[in-house]
């Protein structure tokens, strides 16, 4: 049904969809604006912590170099993906709500922003490194990192339906030159 509705494009019911849909009921309960910061935040905390089992850690090493790793990868690719998957669906749930296109900058402000901020208190909380080490990185390498994660959250949303919030999202990132390269 959602994806139904998505392919109508956003002047499909949200409302609709809440009535048959358990996924759909839950963002709106909670205000899905709120929702979707929540998982922007999630899936920026999940690269961070995780992205380097599947796109190395920034110094031109292979992301898995052993059979735990490649397991690792496989994994820490499945969960990143669906997390693409979950932002893209809730932004897409955010405009049918609001009546607006995926295009549109309040959306893409919206996961900006909560990516952007994200990636700044993960930045002041050295536990939260994973691969970068037990302290905090330089400016220099932390920069390097996290436009990498940015990158990889932008390449994780979901294809296709989500690409026009993904363009923008380039944009707003300052990004547009480096998804030209990779897509």
């Amino acid at each position: 049904e959602l994806s139904d509705g998505k392919k109508a494009g956003t002047t499909s019911n949200p409302r609709r969809l809440y009535m048959v849909n358990p996924t759909v009921r839950t963002a709106l309960d909670v205000n899905v604006r709120e929702a979707l910061k929540i998982a922007v935040r999630h899936a920026a905390q999940c690269w961070v912590r995780h992205g380097h089992f599947v796109v190395g850690d920034g110094d031109d090493l292979l992301p898995a170099d052993s059979a735990d790793e490649d397991w690792c990868a496989m994994e820490a690719k499945r969960c990143l993906d669906a997390l693409g998957s979950i932002v893209s669906n809730l932004a897409w749930l955010y405009c049918a709500e609001e009546g607006i296109e995926l295009s549109d900058n309040d959306c893409s402000f919206i996961v900006s922003d909560a990516l952007r901020n994200e990636l700044e208190t993960l930045h002041q909380d050295s536990a939260d490194f994973g691969v970068l080490g037990k302290k905090k990185p330089s400016v220099a390498s932390w920069k390097k990192y996290s436009k990498r994660a940015k990158m990889w959250f932008v390449l994780s949303l979901d294809k296709s339906f989500a690409s026009p919030l993904q363009q923008n999202l380039a944009k707003m990132l300052n990004l547009s030159k480096d998804l030209k390269l990779l897509v």
